[in-house]
């Protein structure tokens, strides 16, 4: 589960810059006198830079199986723990 979180965290924004360099290298290999964007204009720099708009949503559900799989790692330690009790 951890696993999974942190692929989502990561891999989602990397997946959408490469996605955007990519189309953006397409156009520029199509349209000789395409100009290439502003790295920082419009005040987001990240879709200026990549072409996409941030995945908010891989970021937030990678967050989410991390937190999950915390709870389910200490849920383990403590049904170990009831059972060495009992």
């Amino acid at each position: 589960m951890a696993a999974l979180g942190w692929f989502l965290v990561l891999g989602g924004p990397v997946a959408a810059a490469v996605t955007g360099w990519s189309r953006q290298a397409l156009v520029a290999s199509t349209v000789p006198a395409a100009t290439p964007p502003d790295v920082f204009g419009g005040g987001q720099p990240w879709q200026a830079m990549s072409g996409n708009p941030f995945p908010w949503f891989a970021v937030l559900a990678g967050l989410a199986a991390l937190i999950l799989a915390r709870i389910m790692r200490e849920a383990v330690r403590m049904r170990e723990d009831l059972a060495g009790t009992v």
